[in-house]
């Protein structure tokens, strides 16, 4: 049985001020019951992980393999498996706009 990919992003939030810090919590919370696993809570971005296919059902987006082009950084290949990135801007869930900035997809690292 192969392994799902599993796709890392930072949810970016938006600026509350001073007079909103729960809303990082909150916010989570929200992302945590659509399904995403919550990998840690700042005050300015929350990290995700989720399969690749719940990833793309969640935030209606269709992601698709980077194109690594070679050289000798790439010889051993990315730790974690392969850099997936959006083909167009992820959608914020329903209910969660006034709080999320955006929603960026991380690559695996490198091995040199």
């Amino acid at each position: 049985m192969k392994a799902k990919a599993l796709v890392a992003a930072e949810v970016v939030l938006k600026d509350q001020g001073p007079s909103n810090e729960e809303a990082p919590d909150m916010v989570a919370d929200k992302l945590r019951r659509l399904g995403l696993k919550i990998v840690d809570v700042g005050p300015k971005s929350i990290s995700i992980q989720a399969a690749a296919d719940d990833f793309e059902r969640l935030f209606a987006c269709s992601l698709v393999r980077r194109d690594d082009k070679g050289g000798p950084a790439m010889s051993y290949g990315r730790i974690g498996g392969p850099a997936l990135r959006p083909k167009a801007p992820l959608k914020v869930p329903s209910g969660l706009e006034d709080h999320i900035a955006s929603i960026e997809v991380q690559e695996p690292p490198l091995m040199f």
